[in-house]
């Protein structure tokens, strides 16, 4: 039977502590005092159960955890690991949590980060992803890196305002936020969210973007999955959807309107597989240079019901010129991303200058190139 114990030594051994020595690296080691108690335990344990790891029951021995620790120490994965074990008991708290108090209450008020207020509502999918699940963490830490004062940014289904609020704050007085959210339930409650965070420089319409200005039929949730709204069928939610017409507009025909659209630094788009329509109605705007960065969701799930696989998406945006990017959050880095068959979920990033992007966001010379 092969041991998965990693290469440790007894040194010392005292009435009740031991001295065990952990190899890390050439030239260093760890030393660690273990309670004698717990060799004592897991010698038993061997009498009864088929590995010395396993007490044969489905619950692991003590030394199983300290052999987990030690590799971690050597790996030295071990700050990650209890750093992914506080967020599962964390989220599993908080889910705990909304189950109880969506019994009787309809919505709070809870600040998602310094000085970003939403009022959730807990018949909502993406309100408790938002609070129990820590809703793209990593793409909301890229755009505090990316966006600067005097930016304009746009927000492509914005939904309960999310990344509008957090660009509100950081493009500033100078900068300009220009908001689409279609579902006018939905849209109601961005305008709140956006009044409460006092969002003076945000502009938001209730209007969907497409290659063509007109009138298209939209699947709408009754029932709180207003975050799987499609021109398509909805990912998730069955049952629960309506058809509603909605206004469509190009968005390169809106930027006649909104002229600032015309020189956007970030457009950020969440459209349940319509991505490849969004941005064939702008395709003048992403000709331009200096381009828009793009933040866009690949979900083919979503975009092959509506004939728009990803991978489509992916070569037109080569076309213009275009590389796309995933953000590592724990690496901060940009991470090459490749052309795929199917994509699951994955927010990508496009930009048609790497070199610019990663000195805008202080990556230098360490971040990926192609």
């Amino acid at each position: 039977m092969r041991r998965v114990l990693p290469a440790v030594s007894i040194i010392t051994g005292g009435s009740k502590w031991v001295e065990i020595s952990i190899p890390m690296e050439p030239g260093r080691e760890l030393l660690l005092l273990c309670d004698r108690s717990l060799l004592a335990m897991n010698a038993c344990h061997q009498t009864i159960a088929p590995s010395p790891l396993n007490r044969g029951n489905g619950v692991h021995s003590p030394i199983y955890y300290l052999a987990k620790f030690v590799k971690h120490l050597q790996r030295g994965s071990l700050r990650a690991r209890c750093e992914q074990a506080f967020t599962q008991c964390r989220w599993a708290l908080r889910e705990r949590w909304w189950s109880k108090q969506a019994v009787t209450r309809k919505h709070f008020d809870y600040d998602i980060e310094p000085g970003v207020r939403l009022r959730l509502h807990f018949d909502s999918a993406i309100a408790k992803d938002i609070y129990c699940h820590d809703h793209e963490l990593a793409e909301r830490a890229f755009i505090r890196r990316f966006l600067r004062p005097g930016d304009t940014f746009v927000d492509v289904g914005a939904n309960l305002g999310l990344y509008s609020i957090i660009a509100s704050q950081l493009v500033g007085s100078d900068g300009f936020v220009c908001a689409f959210e279609p579902d006018p339930m939905v849209y109601s409650r961005l305008l709140f969210n956006l009044q409460t965070n006092s969002c003076s420089n945000v502009k938001a319409f209730q209007l969907a973007l497409s290659n063509a200005d007109e009138l298209r039929a939209m699947q709408i949730s009754n029932a709180g999955y207003d975050a799987y709204n499609s021109f398509g069928i909805p990912v998730r939610g069955d049952g629960t959807f309506e058809t509603r017409e909605v206004a469509c507009v190009r968005y390169d025909s809106f930027a006649r309107r909104e002229p600032r659209l015309r020189s956007a630094t970030m457009i950020k788009v969440d459209v349940e597989g319509w991505e490849s329509m969004v941005l064939k109605g702008a395709v003048d705007s992403l000709s331009r240079e200096p381009a828009p960065l793009l933040q866009l969701e690949f979900n083919d799930q979503a975009a092959k019901a509506l004939g728009l696989p990803c991978s489509e998406l992916y070569k037109w945006l080569r076309s213009l010129g275009y590389s796309i990017y995933t953000f590592d959050l724990r690496r901060q880095q940009l991470i090459p991303h490749p052309l795929l068959d199917h994509y699951v979920y994955d927010n990508v990033l496009a930009t048609k200058d790497i070199q610019s992007l990663n000195k805008r966001i202080g990556l230098g010379a360490s971040a990926w190139t192609v």
